[in-house]
């Protein structure tokens, strides 16, 4: 793909035309970047490229960025970050939840009785983001297969 000019040479200095390879890559790096695909595609038929051009440069894309994140180190990295990320909402629950069990023995053992502190909001947000970690992992192993 390399030297591949987007448009027909017409006498004006072919490097300043962007190439295939260019446009891959800016496109992998707008979506690397969560842009859509669409707005990818109509930048590229602003800057004068056909919409079959710039489909297949989105598709080239959107394959180069799959085969460069999958296996390897970046994409370990990616998914190691989301289990990391569900870990650390699960000790937050866990903590919640046991500073209450804690808690709740404490004033039971009390022969009078007794008060103690529930920690209700560490376990909901433990527990919402713990899912919410879960799926996007779920997500990022779906969209990476």
């Amino acid at each position: 793909m390399k030297g591949v000019v987007l448009s027909d040479p017409d006498g004006i200095d072919n490097q300043a035309k962007p190439t295939v390879e260019g446009a891959v890559r800016y496109a992998a790096d707008q979506l690397s970047h969560r842009r859509s695909p669409a707005a990818i595609v109509s930048e590229l038929r602003a800057a004068g490229v056909s919409l079959q051009s710039a489909n297949e440069i989105v598709d080239l894309s959107i394959q180069h960025l799959r085969d460069t994140t999958r296996g390897t180190t970046s994409g370990r990295n990616a998914k190691q970050r989301l289990l990391l990320r569900a870990l650390l909402w699960l000790a937050v629950f866990c903590c919640g939840a046991g500073l209450s069990l804690a808690g709740y023995l404490s004033a039971s053992q009390n022969p009078g009785g007794g008060s103690y502190i529930m920690f209700g909001g560490a376990m909901v947000i433990g527990a919402w983001n713990l899912v919410r970690s879960l799926v996007n992992y779920a997500n990022y192993c779906r969209e990476w297969k």
